[in-house]
């Protein structure tokens, strides 16, 4: 459980953390957005040959 010192510190640090953060421009949303295109469609990509793999598997030397 949190004692009094601990909640203390605890505002005083998300108070300096919100003071000094700032809102992401154009550029860093648009990289932010890229990067995360190109993970969804890799992880899609490696969903579909893994599926691809298993169905080849299952018809060839299934069970």
């Amino acid at each position: 459980m949190m004692k009094g010192k601990d909640i203390e510190d605890f505002f005083v640090n998300s108070r300096r953390l919100l003071r000094y953060a700032s809102q992401p421009d154009r550029n860093l949303l648009f990289q932010m957005g890229k990067i995360i295109l190109i993970t969804f469609a890799l992880l899609g990509g490696l969903a579909f040959v893994i599926r691809l793999i298993f169905s080849a598997v299952l018809q060839f030397g299934g069970v």
